[in-house]
């Protein structure tokens, strides 16, 4: 290095900071692995974020990125930046499980979509976290690696399906994760964690493989400690690729948002439970109103208003169960013991299912989208809770409900995200500081359909006004 920087201090830099110290080389990609090497070390066995851990290839990978900064060769947007991939993602030569026993030692040939772009970028693979069993659930657990913990309280769930990611983010084991979500797998973790998550519009980011490409559900997006390295990983992970039909191109300078200081001008609605379709916990409640007084505070008219999310919640039910037909139906019979009792559930829901409640159910997501498009047409931006609950009791697979009773299945928790995705609309997951006892909660700042940009210019807003992720690090 040629200037003086702890190993700590690099750990708390940002993808696009260490690029840019990169290729000033202020330091180099040799030091920054080692110092997360040496940080994940020392706190991953705390949490079980990072489930198999490839340091060997993660040095190698930095010395190639050292050499071509030292020659002057050009370097990709991600050069440098340490990333260990959702463990339901495959990498080429590193063990992949998908958090099942099926697949405990399953080691991919090739990477998916979406590793490849990552690696393209220069980004170095640390390695796999963890997730729950096919990426079913939003508490991280599974039989081969066990629980995932909160780096804000040890005790509590890192929420899921991307759990691992957000809080290897969180503790300062890497500035980046790859994510996906359907239910809130992106979204839920990063409220669990004080973190940024993007739920992007269906298309956005292409995947493949992928067992159902037609699909609006399932997406994939990124988790970061920062607005700016959201827009960074878009801009590698966004793109066209004709192998996923719904993937649509974008002008090369889509990702270099507006970063605005203010809100003036903008129009913005907000519900505290989606006018009572979700039972809400109080500190959830006070987290959304407190976002709502920043908006108003730098400028924004903010009404409370909702689009008609009537049907939502059948047509996520309905298109889920169909997928999870499609993709673990031949597992469920030839393997069902080596599933678990949600999955099982939801594949049997499936198989249920008649052609007349397909054929309802794309009727209602018709009408949902109608219902939503019209709306954004009158608000630049909807803020809604990202959970309804508080991080929870890591031994439970799902919690309570806010009034402490109890939730029908594993998905029902979920509802403040997963009326969301059966809507289509681009979603982006900010913290809304600490809970009166210490524990993160976040919000959901939901934006028109194919405009994800500019949910990142208020969510860019809404970041400087508060700094609540640098503020409130774990104290881990």
């Amino acid at each position: 290095m040629s200037m003086s920087i702890s190993d700590e201090e690099l750990t708390q830099l940002s993808a696009t900071e260490i690029g840019i110290g990169l290729r000033a080389q202020t330091w180099s990609a040799r030091d920054i692995v080692e110092a997360h090497l040496e940080r994940i070390e020392k706190v991953n066995p705390l949490i079980n974020a990072i489930v198999t851990l490839t340091p060997e290839l993660a040095l190698e990978q930095a010395a190639t990125v050292d050499q071509l900064v030292k020659t002057g060769k050009p370097i990709g947007l991600l050069a440098g930046v340490p990333i260990a991939y959702k463990d339901t993602h495959d990498v080429a030569g590193v063990r992949t499980t998908y958090g099942s026993p099926i697949f405990a030692d399953h080691v991919p040939a090739t990477s998916e979509l979406q590793v490849q772009r990552i690696a393209d970028a220069g980004a170095i693979c640390l390695g796999k976290t963890n997730v729950p069993e096919f990426a079913a659930g939003a508490n991280t657990f599974n039989s081969v690696f066990g629980e995932t913990r909160n780096p804000y309280d040890t005790s509590l769930s890192a929420g899921g399906s991307t759990g691992g990611g957000a809080a290897a983010v969180a503790a300062r084991l890497m500035p980046i994760s790859d994510g996906s979500d359907m239910a809130g797998s992106i979204r839920i973790p990063s409220a669990f964690n004080n973190i940024i998550g993007l739920r992007p519009t269906p298309g956005c980011v292409p995947t493949f493989p992928n067992d159902a490409p037609w699909s609006p559900l399932a997406v994939q997006g990124p988790l970061a400690r920062t607005v700016d390295d959201i827009a960074l990983m878009m801009k590698v992970m966004s793109g066209q690729d004709l192998r996923a039909p719904l993937s649509y191109s974008l002008p090369n300078d889509y990702w270099n948002f507006q970063r605005r200081k203010n809100l003036k001008g903008m129009r913005i609605a907000y519900s505290t439970d989606f006018g009572g379709l979700c039972e809400v916990d109080a500190e959830i409640t006070k987290a959304v109103l407190d976002t709502v007084e920043v908006m108003r505070n730098l400028g924004a008219d903010v009404v409370e208003a909702l689009p008609d999310f009537s049907g939502a919640e059948k047509v996520f039910k309905y298109w889920r169960a169909w997928e999870f037909v499609q993709a673990f139906g031949d597992f469920y019979r030839e393997r069902r013991s080596d599933l678990k009792s949600a999955i099982v559930h939801n594949i049997e829901f499936g198989f249920g299912l008649t052609i007349e409640d397909l054929g309802e159910a794309s009727k209602l997501h018709s009408q949902l989208h109608h219902n939503t498009f019209g709306f954004f047409t009158e608000f630049d931006a909807l803020i809604v809770p990202a959970t309804p609950v508080l991080p929870f009791d890591v031994t439970l697979e799902y919690p309570h409900t806010p009034r402490d009773g109890d939730y029908p299945s594993y998905l029902e928790w979920m509802s403040t995200c997963y009326l969301v995705t059966a809507a289509g609309n681009p979603s982006l997951a900010m913290p809304a500081s600490l809970s009166s006892t210490g524990l993160p909660r976040g919000i959901q700042i939901v934006g028109q359909h194919k405009n994800d940009a500019h949910v990142l210019s208020i969510g860019y807003a809404l970041e400087q006004a508060t700094h609540f992720v640098s503020k409130n690090a774990p104290h881990i």
